[in-house]
């Protein structure tokens, strides 16, 4: 859920909830809750609280990995690892008393940056010491991370967030846990191999993080990048190690070869990585996220240094050789040809460099050369419309340059006229899709929308202005696009690291018949882990956790385009491809489709009127839905509480001659007028008037939307 579904309680309210706490300060909000720090008063400590959404407390999977977290921390007493004092639920809402530490998570103090050696073994043991006290007492963690990881004012490291623990000797789950990025090949293969190795793993890519300034890359394309000290690299290369067993054993196993840890003599060349700093941790702000790990989220602001690869100039390999005279020589020997083979491969990639660039600004120069011509052009053109259209007594004197009676032979030519500048015409994303929109519901895709990120044989653009989910496809579908679906556990990784910090998306994925997930495209979910919590449709963030979300929730969302021009989520697409397969074992409803017995019912939000509500359902063999029954009438009532539609949604029911009947010609037995009343006056449509009842609406003035049926009795003609 995003962070705006979601409004922190006052510290007043909160007082009044938790009497044995006194409530000082709000410290920070995220997608999961928000953070408060309190004093209790029977110990007389500091502590923080934090507080989850409703969504979540009423969700029973996550209540259980809630409960989870705070249980299993609170069974682990270490220095490492963050304390937990209580949990519990207030008005629907739960909670955790944690430890507070006066500090910032390892993301937001060591993002970007190059760490001393020596600090950067120093955090990682005690990252290892913690988790090795967390193994003994049978507990993995299975989501270590930066952002899951407090540093105090003295650079010590707590880890926090258990909400993935699991016992060590408990059968695998079968579902994907951890971080993308940080999770070990096992948690996305084989969850249910998932061990001690799944944490040490985690804790290797930290360390390569803090020595390198970078992340290897998670899709395993790119070769990491080797920090230059041999014995780092071999450590951080032995966690990492795709195969389990060849990792090291236990967490202690590990902080052993960190203490034995000595420079290497020999430095190896490196891709660019900044110079190695000193961590300092200062204590957070009082409006910063502490005792609590930032995700990832929020992005902390940059390090003054370069990122690793961005243009840092590669520093020269240090070569480290005995003293005495027997070297001299040999010495100056290597050094004069190491520099002839710096030289000679600077000189080469300086040529290189050149050529690449004559090659750019020929064709810069060549495009604004066009641009000036097709300006001067239409300069041109102006100017002769302007002259043609003038009338004598308008029209300038000839000037004595173009009139042959005045010109001297020895005057000099007039210069030709220079047309002005052409200025480059600067839109943001969204007006460059606004602009390409007609040309892109045509299945032209010649030019993309700015900022859109191209994948394969797809294109993706982020809209960022929230909609229900329902809107959001209408507006894909007005691009040429579909809400995005995901394939592979791959493009589930790649497609997280490139959303915005702190906003959930829509995907183009929902629940159907039985509750099982389908795609837009008609595919069926490809995923091993689903979306969990209570909502009809997918939704992801940047930490690559999938939930569900309601039908009545705003979210930014991503919209997908193949290269072809084709587009298989269009809904009229969607509810043809529901008609060719009704008569097969699998039918295929569209997403959001819920099941009531051998009756299929999907509301469906599109202000529409009542014979373009007919054909709509038509298209999908379908019928505007009949609750001819008391059962019916109750569960189809229930179900369109949670919609928000005064104007209300077109069912099966017509009144003719004064009498109300089904279109399925079904008896008209019993009905579920609002105020148990039969309406006489107005239209002859019927109408659902959510969480209220029935009503009478104009069949010729749109509704809200409209509820389709799909039933073995139904009429499919």
């Amino acid at each position: 859920m995003s962070h705006e579904t979601f409004k922190a309680p006052e510290l007043e309210h909160l007082a009044e909830l938790l009497p044995a706490y006194d409530f000082e300060s709000f410290i920070a909000q995220g997608g999961m809750g928000a953070v408060y720090k309190a004093t209790q008063r029977s110990l007389d400590r500091t502590v923080a609280i934090k507080i989850l959404p409703r969504e979540f407390g009423e969700d029973p999977e996550f209540r259980e990995s809630f409960e989870t977290e705070a249980k299993a921390m609170a069974k682990l007493n270490h220095p490492n690892l963050l304390g937990v004092y209580d949990y519990g639920d207030i008005e629907g809402m739960p909670y955790i008393v944690m430890e507070f530490v006066d500090g910032k998570s390892l993301y937001h103090s060591a993002w970007n940056k190059v760490i001393e050696p020596e600090q950067a073994i120093q955090i990682v043991r005690g990252i290892c010491e913690g988790l090795g006290h967390a193994h003994e007492h049978g507990i993995l963690h299975r989501d270590i991370k930066p952002a899951n990881i407090l540093l105090n004012s003295k650079a010590q490291p707590k880890i926090g967030d258990f909400g993935l623990a699991q016992q060590t000797d408990a059968a695998g789950t079968g579902e994907v846990m951890g971080t993308p990025g940080y999770a070990a090949p096992e948690l996305i293969h084989s969850p249910d191999q998932a061990g001690i190795g799944t944490d040490i793993y985690a804790v290797g890519i930290i360390l390569h993080e803090l020595i390198t300034g970078q992340r290897p890359d998670p899709q395993g394309i790119e070769k990491p990048e080797p920090s230059g000290d041999r014995g780092l690299d071999a450590i951080w290369q032995k966690a990492t190690d795709p195969v389990i067993s060849k990792r090291y054993q236990s967490a202690a196993e590990m902080a052993a070869a960190l203490a034995a840890w000595k420079p290497s003599a020999v430095k190896l060349a490196t891709g660019g990585n900044p110079a190695p700093r000193s961590l300092v941790v200062a204590p957070a702000p009082k409006n910063a996220s502490s005792s609590t790990p930032a995700k990832p989220g929020t992005a902390p602001a940059r390090s003054s240094s370069a990122p690793a690869g961005a243009g840092a100039s590669r520093p020269v390999p240090q070569l480290v050789v005995p003293e005495g005279t027997n070297w001299s020589l040999a010495r100056n020997m290597l050094i004069i040809a190491f520099l002839i083979a710096v030289i000679g491969f600077g000189f080469k990639m300086l040529q290189r460099a050149k050529k690449n660039s004559t090659s750019e600004s020929d064709a810069a120069k060549k495009e604004l050369f066009e641009k000036k011509q097709k300006a001067a052009a239409e300069l041109k053109k102006q100017e002769l419309t302007s002259t043609t259209d003038s009338t004598p007594s308008t029209l300038p004197p000839s000037s004595p340059a173009s009139s042959p009676a005045t010109t001297s032979p020895t005057s000099d030519p007039k210069p030709p006229v220079t047309p002005p500048p052409v200025t480059e015409i600067k839109e943001s994303p969204a007006e460059s899709l606004a602009r390409l929109k007609d040309d892109l519901a045509k299945g032209n895709r010649d030019e993309m929308p700015k900022g859109s990120k191209r994948r394969g044989t797809n294109d993706y653009f982020i809209v960022e202005t929230p909609m229900t989910w329902y809107a959001a496809q209408a507006f894909a579908e007005e691009h040429g696009a579909q809400l995005a679906i995901l394939e592979s556990s791959e493009e589930l990784t790649w497609l997280s690291q490139i959303l915005p910090d702190d906003i959930n998306v829509w995907l183009g994925s929902g629940r159907a018949e039985r509750n099982s997930w389908v795609d837009n495209d008609g595919s069926d979910w490809s995923l091993e882990e689903e979306p969990k919590g209570v909502g009809s449709f997918a939704t992801l963030n940047k930490l690559g956790i999938l939930r569900a979300g309601k039908v009545t929730d705003s979210l930014p969302f991503v919209i997908q385009w193949h290269r072809d021009g084709s587009n298989p989520g269009t809904l009229k697409t969607i509810l043809e491809r529901t008609r060719e397969t009704l008569d097969t074992p699998n039918p295929i409803y569209p997403p959001g489709t819920i099941s009531l017995g051998a009756r299929q019912i999907l509301f469906l939000p599109l202000p529409v009127n009542r014979s373009e509500a007919e054909a709509l359902a038509s298209i999908a063999s379908g019928i505007l839905a009949v609750p001819s029954s008391r059962e019916e009438m109750g569960w189809i009532e229930d179900q369109s509480e949670s919609l928000e539609a005064s104007a209300g949604y077109w069912l099966g029911g017509q009144r003719k001659d004064g009498t109300w009947t089904w279109d399925s010609g079904e008896a008209w037995e019993k009905a579920k007028w609002i105020d148990d009343s039969e309406p006489t006056d107005g239209g002859d449509a019927l109408i659902l008037i959510p969480g209220k009842g029935w009503s009478n609406a104009d069949p010729s003035a749109p509704a809200a939307g409209l509820v389709i049926e799909w039933s073995r009795d139904a009429s499919t003609e």
